[in-house]
């Protein structure tokens, strides 16, 4: 199977080269380009996003996650069986981390035009799962249909400390250091001391070492949904620490709905789970 798909992309990439070949030898860049340009982005999009699949599904999967990044595809935990590898492609390809790059280069042009006085006391909330961490290599030998929530082996990752950092976010996160704003990281992970002391340390290896508070969900919480569970807290960042939440960032809609939300909320891309409000 694998040395077949590779045969297709081969002839995928040599029909996309022999395309353009033909329309700029033959006629210039002009009337044709339109749907010479279609063509190749056409045979583009069965190599990448929804490669390893059929075409009338990898256009599903590809309208589904524009659903889901909009919130308007809800109450699911794993992707459709037959997007599974729709949702691979994505996150371990060039795709995941351009639209990840897009939303950290709109939070940082947001940052840079906040007028901020040397006393203000604004932070920025980040999530800590697929927002600072990214689990892409769990979910490559479990599967990217795998629900987080179902197994002990999630919990046994999370406590070894191997998630490697997301790119893009390390990148918002020393540009809010470089301008004076504290750093908050929310999490819903249990806290444990044995996740606790996991979290950081795995924090503080990729590159996120400073920070003002790590809040892990006590297990002791009485708040029902991530939601209110979320906004209690940054309620209490506000009220109870005097934090102005300037800017809050995540790749569930759970992370970024609730008042207080913040001055400014930005959606990182995630198809891969969804979190219940």
């Amino acid at each position: 199977m694998a040395k077949r798909l590779l045969h297709v992309r081969r002839l995928v990439c040599f029909l996309a080269v022999a395309v353009l070949a033909t329309t700029t030898c033959c006629q210039g860049w002009g009337a044709g380009d339109v749907s010479a340009l279609s063509l190749v982005d056409r045979l583009r999009q069965i190599v990448t996003a929804g490669g390893g699949i059929p075409v009338g599904d990898g256009d599903y999967c590809d309208s589904w996650r524009v659903g889901v990044e909009a919130n308007n595809v809800r109450g699911w935990t794993t992707p459709p069986r037959k997007c599974d590898n729709y949702v691979e492609n994505y996150m371990r390809g060039h795709h995941y981390r351009r639209d990840s790059m897009v939303v950290v280069d709109e939070a940082i042009a947001y940052a840079e035009g906040l007028q901020l006085s040397d006393d203000a006391a604004a932070c920025w909330v980040f999530d800590v799962d697929e927002t600072a961490l990214s689990h892409v290599k769990f979910y490559k030998k479990h599967g990217f249909g795998y629900h987080k929530s179902d197994e002990p082996a999630f919990l046994e990752w999370l406590i070894a400390g191997k998630a490697s950092a997301l790119p893009n976010t390390v990148r918002l996160y020393k540009k809010m250091l470089l301008l004076g704003i504290k750093i908050v990281f929310l999490s819903d992970r249990p806290d444990t001391p044995e996740l606790r002391n996991a979290t950081a340390t795995n924090l503080i290896e990729e590159g996120f070492d400073c920070w003002e508070e790590l809040i892990l969900r006590s297990p002791n919480s009485t708040t029902g949904s991530v939601v209110e569970y979320k906004s209690g807290e940054r309620k209490r960042l506000q009220e109870e620490n005097g934090l102005v939440i300037v800017g809050n960032i995540g790749d569930q809609w759970s992370d970024l709905l609730g008042s207080p939300e913040g001055q400014r909320t930005f959606k990182l891309p995630n198809p891969a789970y969804y979190i219940d409000n």
